[in-house]
């Protein structure tokens, strides 16, 4: 730890956090960003691989220009291309590079949606009232907490009834609530 680091107040430290959570506005010399010295493509050059520079050059954003712990927001690539926006300082400092996508807090499909991963369930999905409510398997994840329509498949009732898709995929949506 420096001396400096040592000597810094509690007033300080909220300081230098708000400006440094504050992109560096009317910071000063001493918080202004250097490049090749203290911005993020320098201090952190691991990330720059999934730095979206499509998506952050429109907003004037540039690794080489901006500090790491920074609250702004920037969008981020995965290696598919998928583009997700979270904070500079929530990568850097929390690891928040987490990839929605491919990471399975999002649907990507044909990857790990609900149809791609369980096709059986296709065959109860009441695939016109779910259209009517704008759900497509191919948009969910097998976890999604959505309730869809299915269609019984107890050939003496063909009934359309509602469930979570968590829970039809967890157990068995040919039978509806009304025969079990």
């Amino acid at each position: 730890m420096s001396m400096r680091a040592q000597e810094t107040t509690g007033d300080e430290k909220r300081h230098e956090d708000r400006i440094d959570a504050g992109d560096q506005q009317q910071a000063g010399p001493y918080h202004a960003v250097v490049a090749g010295l203290n911005d993020l493509e320098t201090v952190c050059p691991e990330l720059i691989s999934r730095w979206d520079y499509e998506k952050n050059e429109p907003e004037g954003l540039r690794p080489s220009e901006i500090r790491p712990k920074v609250g702004r927001w920037a969008w981020w690539r995965c290696e598919h291309g998928h583009s997700w926006r979270v904070t500079v300082k929530g990568v850097v400092l929390y690891g928040k590079a987490v990839r929605p996508y491919c990471d399975g807090h999002k649907a990507w499909p044909g990857y790990n949606d609900l149809a791609a991963l369980r096709p059986e369930l296709l065959e109860y999905w009441d695939w016109e009232k779910n259209n009517a409510d704008g759900l497509d398997p191919r948009h969910l994840l097998t976890t999604s907490h959505e309730v869809a329509w299915w269609i019984c498949g107890d050939e003496k009732c063909k009934g359309s009834y509602r469930r979570g898709v968590r829970e039809s995929n967890a157990g068995d949506p040919s039978i509806c609530a009304l025969i079990a």
